[in-house]
């Protein structure tokens, strides 16, 4: 996150000096990288001189692969999509409930059903913070993402902490009663 931070005070320097549009918004995963595999691992080759670059993309076009580079999320939401297509999930996407609880953090409950007709379940719950390019209700959503993908790693190596699926309408309850009677 400290990255991204940076990221956005150079975003803004670029703003203020006309470089970039004063209507443009920050969005630290719309920015895409390129990169090539080698070995199996993937290779940025962003860092690489123009000239090469330009050869890469006309003598390889089929195996540039964009990344979003300073996305901290994207990982955890990319082994989501691959554990539901071999079906170890039924969702690609995580169901997502998001508000205030009654102390003023922004809290998120991400779901993963599974084929066993249980859920894993990830929660965040996060304080108000001045970071522009961030929001505590968008990194409350991401972290939730974080640890549902983690408790999915887990399931796969054994370890089960799933929930009865009812526990899904719980929270849905919860937050719909947060709604009624904020803080």
């Amino acid at each position: 996150m400290v990255e991204v931070w940076f990221h956005y005070q150079s975003f803004c320097e670029a703003q203020e000096s006309g470089y970039i549009d004063q209507m443009d918004i920050f969005d630290y995963s719309a920015v895409l990288g390129m990169a090539i595999r080698v070995n199996g691992s993937l290779k940025a080759i962003d860092d690489l001189p123009i000239s090469k670059q330009i050869a890469l993309l006309k003598d390889r076009p089929e195996e540039i692969i964009h990344t979003r580079p300073f996305d901290p999320f994207i990982s955890s939401r990319a082994y989501i999509i691959r554990c539901h297509e071999i079906k170890q999930c039924l969702e690609p996407i995580p169901i997502e409930l998001s508000g205030k609880d009654p102390q003023g953090y922004w809290m998120t409950v991400s779901a993963l059903t599974l084929p066993s007709s249980r859920a894993l379940v990830g929660l965040a719950r996060i304080r108000t913070f001045h970071c522009p390019p961030i929001s505590a209700y968008e990194l409350s959503l991401e972290l939730s993402v974080v640890r549902v993908a983690e408790q999915l790693r887990l399931f796969r190596l054994g370890y089960d902490a799933s929930v009865p699926i009812s526990d899904i309408d719980k929270w849905k309850k919860w937050f719909k009663l947060w709604e009624e009677y904020p803080c």
